[in-house]
């Protein structure tokens, strides 16, 4: 696969990543995740195998979407934990909820991050997501990994 030129990535980033973000946050959907009971199958899952198959950063549980930053060994674990955190949470949320199919989105953005100018913008992205959608406390769920938080 071929990468585009810098000036085309912030072009396609301009136009459909900011505004995808934008229409996240502006709270579509039924935000089940706002749910306490819900957020906490999320969050129980998210930290089950932190310090094992993986190291946990930073996540925030938003109504309707989650972002999340970790470390893996190698990018074929981080595709097959995300598969996984999304069939194990989809299918609890869905029992939880009397419902059943598919409840994550499956084309998610799942990707690697390359240097630590992306690290912490997207640790600051995480943190700041619920203030630039101006939620409350009770409609977010924001853990970050003492080891990292001065990163």
């Amino acid at each position: 696969m071929q990468e585009l030129p810098v000036d085309e990535m912030v072009e396609y980033h301009d136009r459909f990543t900011t505004r995808w973000h934008e229409e996240l946050d502006a709270g579509h959907g039924e935000c089940v995740l706002q749910r306490p009971e819900i957020a906490r199958i999320v969050h129980d899952s998210l930290r089950h195998f932190d310090g094992d198959r993986y190291e946990m950063i930073s996540f925030v549980i938003m109504p309707n979407h989650v972002h999340l930053l970790a470390c893996f060994p190698d990018k074929a674990a981080m595709l097959e934990q995300c598969e996984s955190w999304k069939h194990y949470t989809g299918s609890q949320i869905n029992r939880r909820l009397g419902t059943h199919g598919r409840f994550w989105q499956q084309d998610a953005f799942d990707h690697l991050v390359r240097h630590e100018g992306q690290h912490r913008r997207l640790l600051d992205y995480i943190a700041q997501n619920p203030v630039k959608a101006r939620l409350r406390l009770s409609e977010h769920a924001l853990w970050e990994s003492s080891h990292h938080r001065s990163a």
